[in-house]
């Protein structure tokens, strides 16, 4: 269905049935900063500790054969969307 007028609705549908059984498997430890555009997310998690991210990692990729997803972890600054996002409270604009 990729490549099709409907990809970006299956695409959505998809995941949003996913998302919904994440929030009841993690439920309070789900990030509360979190985006999602498509099949792209971002999201934030407070205090980390290896183990909750491990199994975040492990629930998200054994979801569905369909699905592999890859983490960005950083202290100060990840990409998303061609954006960089950073922790910080000065703000500047880049243009390409």
């Amino acid at each position: 269905a990729m490549g099709t007028s409907v990809a970006p609705t299956y695409a959505n549908l998809f995941l949003i049935h996913y998302e919904m059984m994440w929030r009841d498997t993690y439920n309070s430890m789900f990030p509360k900063i979190y985006y999602r555009f498509l099949d792209d997310l971002f999201f934030v998690i407070e205090n980390p500790n290896e183990e909750t991210i491990l199994s975040l990692l492990q629930t998200l990729n054994n979801t569905s054969t369909s699905l592999k997803f890859k983490f960005e972890r950083s202290e100060n600054k990840v990409t998303f969307l061609d954006l960089q996002i950073s922790k910080s409270l000065k703000r500047s604009t880049n243009y390409k």
